[in-house]
């Protein structure tokens, strides 16, 4: 009966550690909320145009345009962009980013749904900017050789 019982209580405890490992995430655990703070949303989807310039990181030879050039374009996006021009043909014409220039972010401690990321992996001014926006702002993110080595964001919410 003492066997019995033993081996019941292994096959549980086997059973419990494969049921955590399986639904374990690395991510690190949300901040605590903040009293009288309205808490981040836990998934985001954003869309960019980055505007890069000569000597910014992983411009390469195919970016000309110098940093004066590069703000006063990311400056037009966004006048353009909040006056209600198709965001999608935007990036279109002017992004420098190599991807598709949507992305959907996780705030901490938030799994990932699909093809989403942390904002962890990101430089840091981008999630930072991404997060305060409402579902249609349009909000710029500077460049910053700390927080945005790339060049200029402009960065829509659509969800």
């Amino acid at each position: 009966m003492l066997t019995f019982r033993m081996d019941r209580m292994k096959r549980a405890a086997v059973t419990l550690v494969i049921a955590l490992l399986a639904g374990c995430d690395p991510a690190p655990p949300a901040p605590p909320p903040v009293p009288g703070k309205i808490p981040p949303p836990a998934h985001i989807r954003v869309q960019h145009v980055l505007v890069a310039f000569r000597g910014s990181r992983d411009a390469g030879a195919r970016v000309t345009r110098t940093r004066e050039e590069a703000e006063v374009l990311a400056q037009e996006i966004l006048e353009r962009a909040r006056k209600g021009e198709d965001f999608k043909k935007l990036m279109r014409e002017y992004s420098d980013d190599i991807g598709k220039g949507e992305i959907g972010l996780v705030s901490p401690g938030t799994r990932p749904r699909g093809p989403e990321k942390r904002r962890e992996g990101f430089v840091a001014g981008f999630p930072r900017v991404a997060f305060t926006l409402a579902v249609g702002e349009v909000g710029l993110l500077p460049y910053d050789p700390s927080e945005s080595p790339f060049g200029f964001h402009v960065i829509k919410r659509v969800e």
